[in-house]
Order: structure tokens, then C-alpha cells, then sequence
């Protein structure tokens, strides 16, 4: 490992996970990978960045048990990965409308999680594939991606290694409201379901990004449907009495985001069973 001083910011460059895991334990140094998220967050508080390009962290594995994405792997490595395997995952469909096709190549799976910008496209798919994260630094091992998004003071320090989720098969849609001058996504929704052959919802997760709380996994709607038939199913009555919230913001009031984002979940959870697979 060596160092590089430029403006008064160090920049460091471990080949081995031994290097971060001391790099990590000292104040103001923050791992990099594809560098898109600094440019929102800004350097004030940075005083050195941690170069994960020599860790080798850029691969995609699979078993048959699990997935296995590597922190350093791209969006659009994830994809070509997956469409020789999984040409249906609904990662591929999120991850394909993400950011621009240059962004695509630079933006890094474990940098997208460590930072969960509220127009993320990842972080539903993630959430309703109930995916789990390797870490490193001051929390250690295996942790699900949703416990890990609800303690941000253990976040700290630490560094994601390795993204794991099962490869069971789900048939999925995947939608975004993106509006805002930079293709951002006002909000999002991630649906997986299952249906057997007598036409019932063995199973469902659907999940809506974009929250004041920035996620909301809707069990109130799973809880409801799952193991009945389709026909069974009166979605516009469901999401009519759920409690959305969100944020007033410059692209839209509160309030109208929320009968957006209604409107858009009835549609999409009507089509299920209509959608044919791509």
C-alpha cells in the first residue's frame, strides 16, 4: 500500500482488505470506487480516500444457492453479468433505467448502497430480493441490507465487500417516476411475485423508494394478498388505505407525489399476472 498527497488529501492504495480494515478505523478517510457520489457529497469533512480498484472486488458470482456482486462491480457489469444467467431479474430492468449510460459504467454497486441517494434505482430491488451485505471495519460479517440501512451510526467505518441475494426465481415489474432535469427518480417501486398453478399469490414483496423515510416495504398489501387468488385480490382498496409520506421538494408538493405514486402502484399491482415475461 502507498499514499499520494494531492490538496491536502491523501489518497491511499491497499491491495489487500488487511490495508482498509486500518485505513477504516482512522477519522476522515472514506473508501472510493467510481467517485460519483463525492461529487454530491463534497470533501469538507474528507482528509483521505481509500482507492478500491486494487482490491479485486469487481466480479459477479453465482453458485446456485446464492448471488454473489462484488462492491466494486458497476451497474452495467451487474447487468451484462446477469443477462447470461437471470435475463428476467429485475435488477436488469432497474438498473437499466438508471443514470445515464456513462454513469452506468462509473457508479459501483457497494458505493450505491453505503450511500442510498433517495432516487436510488437499486435499493428496492435489493430490499424486496431481501438481499444481505458482507462487511468490513467496525461492524464485521454478514448483515442484511435492511438492518444495515436502519442503524446509520454502525455504518460508520465500515466497508461493503461483497452484496449476496438468493437466486429464486420471481417474476417482477419495476417502476420510476423520473422527472427531474437529471433523470432522477421522484419515486420508484419494486414488485416480486409468485403464483401458482391455481392462479393463487403464493408470494409477494413489493417495496416503494423515495419516502420521506426514503424506503417503505408495504406488508400491509403482502400480509393482505398473499395466498389468494388473483381475482381476490382489490388492489385499488388496498393502496388507498395505506400511509405514504413524502417530502415536499422542488419537483413536486408532498401531497401530489402521493397520489402519484398511488395511482402508479394500482396500475402496476392490476397488471400482475398480465405481464408477460420478457
Amino acid at each position: 500500500m502507498y499514499l499520494m498527497r494531492h490538496n491536502e488529501i491523501q489518497w491511499f492504495y491497499p491491495s489487500n482488505l488487511n490495508d482498509v480494515q486500518e485505513l477504516l478505523e482512522q477519522p476522515g478517510i472514506y473508501p472510493c470506487a467510481g467517485n460519483t457520489f463525492l461529487l454530491k457529497a463534497g470533501l469538507k469533512k474528507v482528509k483521505g480516500l481509500i482507492y478500491l480498484g486494487d482490491l479485486g472486488l469487481d466480479y459477479f458470482r453465482s453458485d446456485g444457492q446464492r448471488h454473489s456482486v462484488g462492491a466494486t462491480l458497476t451497474f452495467n457489469g451487474l447487468v451484462r453479468n446477469l443477462i447470461r444467467i437471470s435475463p428476467d431479474s429485475v435488477l436488469i430492468k432497474s438498473l437499466r433505467s438508471a443514470a445515464t449510460c456513462p454513469l452506468r459504467n462509473r457508479i459501483t454497486v457497494g458505493g450505491s448502497v453505503a450511500s442510498f441517494p433517495r432516487w436510488s434505482d437499486l435499493m428496492g430491488p435489493l430490499i424486496a430480493l431481501d438481499a444481505s451485505l458482507e462487511l468490513i471495519g467496525s461492524q464485521q460479517g454478514q448483515v442484511k441490507v435492511t438492518d444495515y440501512l436502519a442503524s446509520p451510526q454502525s455504518r460508520k467505518g465500515t466497508l461493503i465487500t461483497e452484496i449476496n441475494y438468493s437466486p429464486q426465481e420471481w417474476q417482477s415489474s419495476y417502476f420510476r417516476c423520473g422527472r427531474t432535469v437529471n433523470d432522477y427518480s421522484l419515486f420508484n417501486f419494486t414488485i416480486l411475485w409468485q403464483i401458482n398453478y391455481s392462479g393463487q399469490l403464493e408470494d409477494i414483496r413489493i417495496v416503494l423508494v423515495g419516502t420521506r423515510k426514503k424506503f417503505r416495504r408495504i406488508v400491509e398489501i403482502e400480509d393482505a394478498v398473499r395466498g389468494l387468488p388473483l381475482a381476490d385480490c382489490h388492489w385499488e382498496n388496498l393502496v388507498n388505505e395505506l400511509e405514504l409520506s413524502f417530502n415536499q421538494s422542488t419537483f413536486g408538493r408532498a401531497n401530489y407525489l402521493e397520489h402519484m405514486a398511488r395511482c402508479e402502484l394500482v396500475r402496476a399491482l392490476s397488471r400482475i399476472g398480465e405481464i408477460p415475461t420478457p
